[in-house]
């Protein structure tokens, strides 16, 4: 598949990572378009099928980066 406007910002939809005007551009050209649709469908069924996952950094990580961030 090919990466451009279209799939762009149906990603970015479907992560919720647009700004408001273009979340309902995007809403908008998915419920009327059929390729924006099936693009969508696609990916969305993608998307379920990925495993659930979880990292959790170590304690020992979280305190360094709060130390540096207290002298930034």
């Amino acid at each position: 598949m090919q990466h451009n406007y279209k799939t762009s910002n149906i990603i970015r939809y479907i992560y919720n990572e647009l700004p408001a005007l273009a979340h309902l551009e995007t809403a908008y050209a998915i419920e009327h378009n059929p390729e924006w649709k099936e693009i969508y469908t696609k990916m969305k069924s993608a998307l379920s099928a990925l495993p659930r996952i979880q990292f959790t950094p170590r304690k020992s990580s979280l305190r360094s980066i709060l130390r540096y961030a207290e002298t930034v």
